[in-house]
């Protein structure tokens, strides 16, 4: 009997989560820009070292993620907030200037602040925070 190995596809999706809350990424793209975003707060981190001011760093991101966390628990208290909610909210938020920014902005100021917090200690890569990769493989 002849058997060829079956060709498999790996499919990746990551999910961002802070709060319980997550953004995810689902096509190449997407990951590449999360992959991107976690680099820049990661590099975030690093200048805030050099500098020493880190620790207002990890105080001013907390305070705007658990601004971002209850602002979307309140637009959607029973269910997991839809991207139309992340969008109607970054219309709202001081800490976003420029209110025509778009979802693809917040996502990757959303990952980047995760990925700083994390760096920093400040929360911890548990069910509720952090990333979530799953693979799925098709044969």
């Amino acid at each position: 009997m002849n058997s060829s190995p079956t060709p498999r596809t790996d499919n990746v999706q990551m999910t961002m989560y802070y709060d319980g809350i997550g953004i995810i990424a689902v096509c190449k793209n997407d990951l590449d820009f999360f992959e991107y975003s976690i680099n820049l707060g990661k590099n975030m981190v690093q200048e805030s070292r050099q500098k020493g001011d880190s620790e207002k760093l990890a105080t001013d991101i907390k305070k705007e993620m658990d601004a971002y966390s209850q602002i979307l628990k309140t637009m959607s208290p029973n269910t997991h907030p839809t991207q139309n909610h992340f969008e109607q909210m970054i219309k709202y938020i001081p800490t976003v200037e420029d209110k025509n920014r778009n979802f693809k902005y917040f996502t990757g100021l959303w990952v980047s602040n995760i990925s700083a917090l994390l760096e920093l200690g400040v929360i911890q890569h548990d069910s509720n925070n952090g990333p979530l990769t799953i693979r799925k493989f098709n044969v």
